[in-house]
């Protein structure tokens, strides 16, 4: 089985992925896919005076997933060296077309290795609601553990060492 292919968010393709939705029951799980750029794109407004001077800065970089010609999905990570040195891997959407087809931890472990090439051997983080009970077996069956921290709005950080590749 082949990869998922994962393209930056871009004019290209921001129409489209702006169309990506989980189910109604699943809302309160993750942030809009437009919160979620806009938040991409205000960092990225916030740090680009420093970028253009060569400093590296925290950035978030959003998404699209796709299984060939098909957008199946979204994530978004962000390195935040301003704060605390952490990758996260903070957003991560199946489209509701898309669910219960096995793409949830295949986009998981697909990120993970992407995320691997460019981080080799660093720490990653996620946070997730604790009754997200799918995602929450998704992630420990790819190796995330619970480190009893919580994150700015409530929710159970998990963390796994990527493979320095």
């Amino acid at each position: 089985m082949d990869r998922l292919r994962f393209e930056n968010v871009d004019d290209s393709n921001r129409e489209q992925v702006l169309k990506i939705r989980p189910f109604d029951e699943q809302i309160n799980f993750i942030e809009s896919v437009e919160d979620c750029l806009n938040e991409a794109d205000e960092m990225t407004l916030f740090y680009k005076e420093r970028r253009e001077k060569g400093e590296k800065t925290s950035f978030w970089q959003p998404m699209a997933v796709y299984e060939g010609e098909d957008m199946i999905g979204f994530i978004m990570y962000g390195h935040m060296l301003s704060t605390s040195d952490r990758l996260w891997l903070d957003r991560i959407l199946v489209d509701k077309n898309f669910q219960s087809m096995g793409y949830g931890k295949r986009l998981v472990a697909d990120s993970l290795a992407l995320l691997a090439v460019k981080f080799p051997g660093k720490k990653v983080y996620l946070s997730v609601y604790d009754d997200n009970d799918r995602a929450i077996k998704i992630y420990q069956d790819l190796g995330f553990a619970f480190n009893g921290e919580l994150d700015d709005g409530g929710e159970k950080v998990m963390e796994t060492v990527l493979p320095a590749i």
